[in-house]
């Protein structure tokens, strides 16, 4: 179980870049009324490029006016704090991102589910009907829209992903966690260079060593600043990811390069057949 310790203020418990980001940006706009939790080198990263302090503890603190964690892949993590805030009596809150594989997430009630769109709103309500369910407003992608500043828009941008449970990738392709052949055949069709964004889940290594032994056509790999990346893309084309729902926000057209399966609950994107 986890200690307690005294410490008052919002407290926000960051996993991942998926779940995280909405509550990160909510932060940075009044950085003094929170605490961030995280042990992610990558969101470290992140958070420091924001300005913002972070603290490796998973302690929860008995004066904390309220917790916040993100959805992860180890629901363990999150569930751990929800029941030690409860303990505590201090109100938790677990933010949902995606739209995909809700049930098991919970095996203790926090407060209040949280959800940024109507998609997430509809899959929470069906998987959780006792629950207490609220909009949170996507702080992450109103950052975006007031930063970006698009630029001659000369690149497709490829968002890949691994293989999952909605993606429909078929292992002949995707075998080596990447879908680089078909970065190829976008640059060839689109005549434009292709910035290739991994997963930050995993490292696409050997997507990276077929790309660099490719001499014609001129690839992007692992750019780090997304709104770099939207803001000079013509198109943004890849298996469906949550850029693509950014992107349409931004008035930048989305591709998807496999059809998702009825796993997939969010919104859906135009196909492109290769």
């Amino acid at each position: 179980m986890l200690q307690l310790k005294s410490m008052a203020k919002k407290h926000l418990y960051i996993t991942e870049f998926g779940s995280g980001l909405p509550l990160i940006h909510w932060a940075a706009l009044n950085p003094s009324e929170f605490v961030i939790h995280t042990r992610n080198p990558a969101i470290k990263k992140y958070l420091s490029s924001l300005r913002l302090n972070f603290t490796d503890s998973w302690q929860v603190s008995q004066n904390a006016e309220s917790v916040f964690v993100g959805r992860c892949e180890k629901p363990e993590i999150y569930n751990q704090i929800i029941l030690s805030a409860k303990q505590a009596g201090i109100k938790s809150h677990v933010y949902f991102d995606s739209w995909v594989n809700y049930s098991g997430r919970l095996n203790t009630e926090p407060t209040e589910i949280l959800v940024s769109d109507p998609w997430a709103m509809q899959l929470a309500q069906d998987t959780y009907p006792n629950h207490k369910i609220v909009h949170f407003d996507d702080f992450h992608l109103q950052f975006l829209a007031r930063a970006f500043s698009p630029n001659i828009a000369k690149s497709v941008l490829f968002v890949d992903s691994p293989t999952n449970a909605y993606n429909n990738i078929p292992k002949q392709i995707h075998n080596l966690n990447c879908v680089c052949l078909q970065m190829l055949k976008i640059s060839e069709r689109f005549q434009k260079e292709v910035i290739f964004r991994n997963h930050p889940g995993y490292e696409a290594n050997e997507c990276v060593n077929i790309l660099k032994k490719n001499q014609t056509v001129e690839i992007s790999i692992n750019p780090e600043s997304l709104l770099k990346d939207l803001e000079s893309a013509a198109y943004v084309v890849g298996p469906v990811s949550y850029v693509h729902y950014i992107a349409e926000n931004l008035g930048i057209p989305a591709f998807t390069t496999f059809t998702p399966n009825d796993n997939w609950h969010g919104p859906r994107f135009r196909s492109l057949n290769l």
